[in-house]
């Protein structure tokens, strides 16, 4: 379909407002994934490196937030 044909339609800001939502909630849960399959062994590191672990994590979740965004526009 047309990107006006999307437009005129509602569907196109019907799924800008859905990814506007999911974009929320999708780090988050990235990211408590992440955390959790890794949180054995990132409890046995010293307190700093596990700041800069949580820190990478924040940021592969957003990586994989915008990839996982890029895949459903592309459909």
């Amino acid at each position: 379909m047309e990107y006006y044909t999307l437009q005129e339609s509602g569907i196109l800001p019907a799924l800008q407002e859905k990814m506007a939502n999911l974009e929320i909630g999708l780090h988050g849960m990235l990211e408590q994934v992440i955390w959790e399959a890794m949180e054995n062994k990132i409890e046995e590191l010293p307190e700093d490196t596990q700041q800069e672990v949580q820190d990478e994590i924040y940021s592969l979740a957003s990586d994989l937030e915008s990839h996982i965004e890029n895949l459903i526009f592309d459909l």
